[in-house]
């Protein structure tokens, strides 16, 4: 029995859970590693490398562990053996010597350690050379450079598919964050609001029923009804549209009459400004694109926001004299 089979029988008999979860179902390792009988030696999103008893470096991919190649690039043979003999120092003896024409790798300058990562990222990530340090070079000193050139080429295509992943992703959820909202019919007139702070929800009503509910962002101390100027919090009581601002920093707003006579009495017992200019508005004129992301947070200084798109049905069914009554 060689050494890399001593090393895959302690591997597979092991009782130590060795479970990928990416997979699905999720992939018992050691029980793969007893099915194909070879050592896994070097892990990463797309698949795993492996070592057979006969030195033959296998590889197979998460989404069909089944379906089995055997590598025959050599810079990828000598990457699982030097990972391999990290993970498993019985196999350090199997590592290749560097040959006499072997170029330093220049993204480690031999170190075996990639030099372009933040330093927490260098012992996880490992660099084009497979952590040797080295990289083979059998057609002369222009080899290497021809490899670095390929590698900055392969490195250039990788970032270039994740920026387009994330400008996908990024568009994606713009789109639904503007997405519009549903409609209503503009000779609605709506003759009370009720803003639930718990729910995070405001209600336009008439006769007692319920026309459209919209999800709010509040304060950013939300808890309490607001007791001073500066504490963030979103008040609670009645009280009505008192005035509009079509001109609003935030798209359009709703002035409610906070603070009326019970607030400026409870604040000049306390001894502290009682704070106002609590509005029902849209977004910052500086960000309408923010939509719907914008009710991931509390972020108003008191005020209730809602989407732009929600704040033109809520401003055209809103008179002023309304009545607004916020719960807590």
């Amino acid at each position: 029995m060689n050494v890399i089979e001593k090393v895959l029988e302690k591997y597979v008999s092991s009782d130590e859970a060795d479970v990928i979860q990416i997979t699905d179902p999720p992939l018992n390792l050691r029980d793969q590693a007893a099915v194909l009988k070879a050592l896994p030696v070097f892990l990463d999103m797309g698949g795993c490398y492996a070592l057979r008893p006969d030195s033959t470096i296998v590889s197979f991919s998460w989404d069909e562990p089944d379906e089995i190649s055997i590598e025959e690039d050599q810079r990828i043979i000598n990457m699982a053996l030097c990972q391999g003999a990290k993970r498993y120092p019985e196999l350090t003896d199997l590592l290749p010597k560097r040959p006499d024409d072997a170029q330093t790798c220049e993204f480690c300058d031999g170190s075996g350690l990639a030099n372009d990562l933040p330093e927490h990222l260098r012992e996880s990530i490992v660099c084009f050379c497979g952590g040797l340090g080295w990289i083979a070079s059998a057609a002369g000193p222009l080899n290497a450079r021809v490899v670095s050139d390929s590698y900055r080429t392969e490195k250039v295509k990788s970032f270039r598919l994740f920026a387009v992943g994330i400008l996908i992703v990024v568009a994606g959820v713009l789109v639904w964050a503007n997405w519009p909202a549903d409609s209503l019919d503009e000779h609605v007139e709506a003759d009370r609001v009720v803003i639930s702070k718990s729910d995070q929800s405001l209600a336009l009503l008439r006769n007692g029923q319920v026309l459209r509910m919209y999800p709010v962002s509040l304060g950013a101390n939300p808890v309490g009804h607001k007791q001073r100027e500066g504490d963030e919090r979103t008040p609670e009581g009645i009280y009505v549209v008192d005035y509009r601002k079509p001109d609003s920093s935030f798209h359009r707003a709703l002035h409610i009459s906070y603070p009326n006579a019970e607030d400026i009495d409870r604040a000049a017992r306390s001894g502290v400004d009682p704070g106002g200019l609590i509005m029902i508005h849209g977004l910052p004129n500086r960000a309408p694109f923010l939509g719907r992301l914008h009710r991931l947070v509390n972020w108003t200084d008191g005020c209730i926001a809602v989407t732009n798109k929600e704040m033109d049905q809520i401003w055209a069914a809103v008179d002023d004299g309304t009545a607004v009554e916020i719960r807590p």
